[in-house]
């Protein structure tokens, strides 16, 4: 997440393997793929 510390919005695929560290930054977005897609679409 390299592009949350410098200031880039992120989005995480969560997933049941998902196991963050407590110094990793907590993303913009978290969600599916399905709701990236989404997200995406929104955007246009």
């Amino acid at each position: 997440m390299v592009a949350a510390h410098l200031g880039y919005s992120t989005f995480l695929i969560t997933s049941p393997r998902t196991h963050l560290a407590p110094i990793i930054p907590e993303p913009t977005y978290s969600g599916t793929l399905e709701d990236l897609g989404k997200l995406l679409q929104s955007w246009k």
